[in-house]
């Protein structure tokens, strides 16, 4: 199976409902110890007892029998190899990259198929320059010759994405419009506000696009007249296709950019698609003012329309992403762990950084180069001022709770009783995505510690993503 085709294998699996998901994964891993039974290091098998496992809730086992086996010298390369790909697939890159650095050591990495490996890896961690080198040697490679025979198939979407991601990085870089595109200087609307966002609702709900919807409401109520866009390719990125041009969610018009846009394209092709609808509704809306919201991204699109048409733009700050990157990525700037033995082959110096230190650049040149900046905490105010904004350009507004809409209601016992959370017990609940950096472990543990202690209380976790 080629990487592209397990990952969405994988994929799908992920989405079943769960307790299908573990009888296919119960399933898989009896298939993949029928053909084990034959040979050790299967080159189907052990891919397959990998997914299976995984699938069937076992996913650490799985990964830990991944490693042992994918690293041991006697393992065939090819089997070394699709364990890897298994692992990516699984997003568990640190154990793909100690599989490919155990192929460098065996004289198997300069394969097409081994290339495209790493350089897969080194697009995952943010190392761009390097994917696009690893790449561009993947391509290159004979097809037969190596220890690992095998052709580059990926590598070419590979080194694009890596060369897209560098390119949307450099500080001054800005989206570009056709040559008959309109223009400015344009008659602003008095207090109409175009808000540019990643996406919205009612198609994602976060705390990203609630606070979206708070603000225009918010603004709305104080006479502004505020319409919000969001970038190319959502909602159909979000499985959401035929969206219609115009949305209004609470007397909000929403405005989807170039929503059919082809999804998996580079940032630079995605900004250049958003710029390029938006100026058509800037022509058409006359904003007083571009309200980009994070990340850089809409930021450059904002800047890049603010330029054209003459309007300012004000850039609402609401994360570090970089950091939050990071936190899923602790190797990016050389942090808590050291690389495995591929990323320290194929990493020269500074290289491991691109992203992180990219998105840095990035950031901070749009938050300069805008009007004003609006944050959520005296925290990242500090910060942004402290790469060179005005002071009094940035504005602290920091998330709030509307107490007229979220008002405590009595407990529902019938619906604590069908969680299994008896009288008396305290809940400790938690309603939101489930990615790394918010820290949901935490919360999990400090609940056991309480429990151990003799506290009645129950961890209640409501969400999805990649932690839970």
């Amino acid at each position: 199976m080629s990487a592209q085709k397990l990952k969405v294998f994988v994929r799908l699996l992920g989405v079943a409902p769960a307790p299908w998901r573990r009888r296919a994964g119960g399933t898989l891993d009896g298939v993949a110890a029928m053909l084990l039974r034959r040979r050790a290091d299967h080159a189907v098998g052990a891919p397959l007892r990998v997914v299976g496992r995984w699938a069937a809730g076992r996913g650490a086992d799985a990964l830990e029998w991944a490693a042992t086996v994918g690293t041991a010298t006697p393992t065939d390369a090819l089997t070394a190899l699709r364990l890897a790909r298994a692992a990516l697939a699984l997003d568990a890159i640190e154990t793909a990259d100690r599989i490919a650095g155990a192929l460098v050591d065996r004289g198997a990495g300069e394969s097409g198929a081994a290339l495209t490996l790493r350089a897969d890896i080194a697009l995952r961690t943010g190392r761009y320059a390097d994917a696009v080198a690893l790449a561009d040697r993947a391509i290159a490679a004979p097809r037969r010759g190596a220890p690992l025979r095998g052709g580059a198939g990926g590598a070419t979407a590979i080194r694009d994405r890596g060369a897209s991601e560098v390119r949307v990085l450099a500080p001054g870089w800005r989206p570009t419009f056709e040559a008959h595109a309109p223009r400015g200087p344009v008659s602003p609307v008095r207090g109409r506000v175009l808000h540019l966002l990643t996406n919205s609702l009612p198609y994602r709900q976060a705390g990203y696009t609630v606070r979206a919807q708070s603000i225009a409401r918010s603004q709305r109520d104080v006479g502004l007249d505020p319409h919000l866009a969001t970038r190319a390719g959502f909602p159909l990125v979000d499985g959401v296709a035929g969206a219609p041009q115009i949305e209004v969610v609470d007397g909000i018009p929403y405005h989807r950019l170039a929503p059919n846009l082809e999804p998996g394209l580079g940032p630079d092709r995605v900004a250049t698609a958003t710029a390029r609808a938006g100026a058509r509704l800037v022509a058409e809306l006359r904003p007083a003012v571009l309200h980009p919201a994070s990340n850089f991204l809409n930021a450059q699109v904002a800047l890049a329309l603010g330029d054209r048409f003459g309007i300012p733009v004000v850039y609402e700050v609401r994360g570090f992403l970089e950091e939050t990157w990071a936190s899923r990525q602790p190797r990016a700037t050389g942090g808590r762990q050291g690389p495995g033995a591929a990323q320290a082959r194929d990493t020269q110096k500074g290289s491991s950084a691109d992203r992180y230190a990219g998105a840095k650049a990035a950031e901070t040149a749009c938050m300069l180069a805008a009007a004003a900046v609006v944050t959520l905490s005296e925290t990242m105010r500090a910060d942004i001022v402290g790469r060179g904004c005005k002071p009094e350009n940035v504005i602290v507004v920091p998330n709030a709770v509307d107490i007229d809409r979220f008002v405590p209601g009595p407990r529902d016992d019938a619906l604590a009783a069908s969680l299994g959370i008896g009288d008396g017990e305290t809940v400790l609940g938690y309603i939101s995505s489930f990615t790394g950096y918010e820290g949901i472990r935490f919360l999990i543990e400090a609940g056991a510690i309480l429990r151990d202690r003799g506290r009645r209380v129950r961890v209640l976790l409501v969400g999805d993503g990649e932690e839970r």
